[in-house]
This record gives structure tokens, C-alpha cells and sequence, in this order.
């Protein structure tokens, strides 16, 4: 009978635990608080270290209101002159610039700083533009106040979580457990003095970091656009290259 092994589907700080103490060959216990220390303290530094797709959401929608141009995304009592589209998002970092999306009129709302002005931004009609208001990041406003209800699409980045329990889920996807176990062991190292572990531990580290960007760099739409086969990267080399959108960032 075949052995079936079943994959992680998320990787918690008890995994991580697990493995920095076999690393560490049981010179610390597995229940040492500074291992989770440790977890969260790596877990942020790879999370900083870049807008990593697996941090970025679903797609969400919501619906325009005749004559409005405020929508409040967030959780809890709408802002004063802002209509509630009731997503209840709770753990909005920052919105995705390049993905708000008329989905109805099949158009890429261009973002502005700046309120627009003018009878083509202040009259009904299909949206343009779209404003983030660092005061009220969770509110988009979208120019001209819309004349029919149409649906608006967009993605955002997640809130970086801290770990502070063995429970907790790592926001980063299992496939990477090796990198984060390294840097893991990398510190506990440091902690026990053992400053030869603690180098390979941190050029393990580092060269898994950037195993991670290169997996980021060679797949940065995660298919979402139609490239060309190996057949054709000669021809695109000699004309540009324009990528097919099969959908929104």
C-alpha cells in the first residue's frame, strides 16, 4: 500500500519550534519562550522585507451609489459622509493601488492625491479616478460620483500579524518553513553562543531570503497574464512585448 504524506497547508510557530530545537540539537527546550520570540522576530523581518503576493488579498467588490463618491471598506462605524459597502475588513494594511477596477465598465480607475475639480470630476457619471485619504485609508473615494450602480473591484495587503503562541499561523506559505527555520536557528545560536552555528545558520538565512525573491521575480503575476512560450522569446526580443491581462492584479 503507497504511504500518503499530506502537505502543510499552513505553518504555525509550533513547526517552527519543532525544528529550531532539532536544529539546535535540544540545547534549548522547545517551549523557550525566546523560540517564539525568535519566530516572530523572523517572520516580520521576511514580511518587511517586500509586498509578497501571499500577503496580498482576494479580489473584493463592492456596488456604487447614484451621486456618491465616498466608500468606507473597513469594520466598525463608517466615517461621517461615507456610505458602508459592509466588506468589514479588519485587517487592511494597504491597498493595492494598481488593482482598483471598474469591473462593469471593464476600466482601471486611475488614482489622483489631490480631490479633482472640474464639471467631468463633480457631475454623475461613469468613475474616473479613485483617492485614498491617509487619514481614512480604509475610505475610497471615487471621482465622478457614479450614475448607475456599477461594481468596483480591488485588492489589498494584509496587516503583518505578531506571533506571541505556539498556535499562531505564520503568514508566510509552508513551501518557505526551511528559510524561517535557518533564521530561527540563526538566533537561537547567537543566544547560546555558539557563534560557528550561528554563521551557518545566518548565510543559510540570507541565501533562503533570497531564494524567495527570485521565486517572487520569476512568477511576479502568479500567471496572470499570458507570456510568451520559449518558442517566441527570440521574436521578443527584437519587438516589445506587451503582457495580455486575463484579469486584475
Amino acid at each position: 500500500m503507497p504511504i500518503i504524506v499530506s502537505a502543510i497547508n499552513v505553518l504555525t510557530v509550533q513547526n517552527i519550534v519543532d525544528c529550531a530545537q532539532r536544529d539546535a540539537q535540544h540545547l534549548i527546550g522547545g517551549s523557550h519562550v525566546a523560540v517564539i520570540d525568535y519566530t516572530n522576530r523572523i517572520s516580520l523581518d521576511l514580511l518587511r522585507h517586500s509586498r509578497w503576493r501571499f500577503l496580498l488579498s482576494p479580489v473584493k467588490s463592492f456596488s456604487t451609489v447614484v451621486g456618491e463618491d465616498s466608500y468606507y471598506i473597513g469594520s466598525g462605524a463608517a466615517p461621517a459622509g461615507s456610505t458602508d459597502v459592509n466588506l468589514d475588513i479588519e485587517n487592511l494594511r494597504s491597498l493595492k493601488l494598481d488593482s482598483i477596477f471598474d469591473r462593469t465598465n471593464h476600466k482601471r480607475l486611475h488614482n489622483t492625491e489631490e480631490t479633482p475639480v472640474g464639471t467631468q470630476f463633480t457631475q454623475n457619471n461613469k468613475p474616473q479616478l479613485f483617492r485614498l485619504d491617509q487619514d481614512t485609508s480604509t475610505v475610497i473615494n471615487i471621482y465622478p460620483p457614479a450614475d448607475g450602480v456599477y461594481t468596483i473591484e480591488f485588492r489589498y495587503y494584509e496587516t503583518i500579524t505578531q506571533l506571541a503562541d505556539v498556535g499562531d499561523e505564520l503568514q508566510i506559505p509552508p513551501d518557505y518553513k526551511d528559510v524561517v527555520c535557518a533564521g530561527v536557528s540563526w538566533l537561537t545560536a547567537k543566544y547560546l553562543k555558539a557563534n560557528e552555528d550561528a554563521s551557518h545558520w545566518f548565510s543559510v538565512y540570507q541565501s533562503g531570503k533570497q531564494q524567495i525573491i527570485k521565486d517572487y521575480n520569476l512568477h511576479p503575476r502568479d500567471g496572470e497574464f499570458m507570456g510568451p512560450d520559449p518558442v517566441g522569446v527570440f521574436q521578443s526580443q527584437l519587438t516589445p512585448y506587451n503582457p495580455i491581462e486575463t484579469s486584475i492584479p
